[in-house]
């Protein structure tokens, strides 16, 4: 659970149980009122990547392409958070790194966000970002839309193509680390 500071902006982290944020429920409303924002994201090892501030049409590319969100949130009018399930399993934080990038770049989500470490918004409190103020002065709850917690049918396919690709990142790194000890092993001047 992450709490951003309306003043400061700074977020300060909880490692909450579901438990306890059900029985914070209270404190968080009452900090959500004074102006501050709520956001989760899962503890620990998972296969769920967030891909930000998304279209409506972009859901439904998402959706055609087989990358159908576990979660989806309306942040603001018109704008939404989907977590994507890539995995039952745990993925490593590079996967799921290249994963979010991949995803937002191809949806035109916000790249700034495709990070395994990025905490999305909780749906039923307010986003206090100041552009979403509405025209009475209050700011938009967040919703929940769909919710299937299912692992997205595509991807199977793009998991190994990233793995692929870091295969390869690292056939390559190897290689150039080789050729760079030869190079101190012959010093400037040896094999003449």
């Amino acid at each position: 659970m992450g709490l951003r500071e309306a003043k400061t902006g700074q977020m300060m982290h909880r490692a909450w149980s579901r438990a306890d944020l059900v029985q914070s429920a209270a404190w968080l409303k009452r900090m959500n009122a004074q102006g501050h924002d709520v956001y989760i994201r899962p503890a620990g090892e998972h296969g769920l990547v967030l891909v930000d501030d998304l279209k409506p049409q972009a859901l439904e590319r998402m959706k055609a392409a087989g990358f159908a969100p576990a979660a989806t949130l309306e942040t603001s009018p018109g704008h939404y958070q989907a977590w994507v399930k890539l995995a039952d399993q745990p993925l490593s934080d590079e996967v799921r790194r290249m994963a979010a990038q991949g995803l937002a770049e191809q949806y035109g989500g916000n790249l700034n966000s495709a990070d395994p470490h990025r905490y999305g918004r909780l749906a039923g409190f307010t986003n206090q970002q100041p552009q979403h103020t509405r025209d009475d002065g209050r700011q938009p709850y967040v919703l929940a839309h769909d919710c299937p917690g299912q692992v997205a049918t595509a991807t199977p396919a793009y998991l190994k193509r990233i793995e692929q690709t870091l295969e390869a990142a690292e056939r390559a790194h190897r290689q150039e680390r080789q050729a760079q000890r030869g190079r101190e092993r012959d010093g400037p001047g040896r094999g003449r």
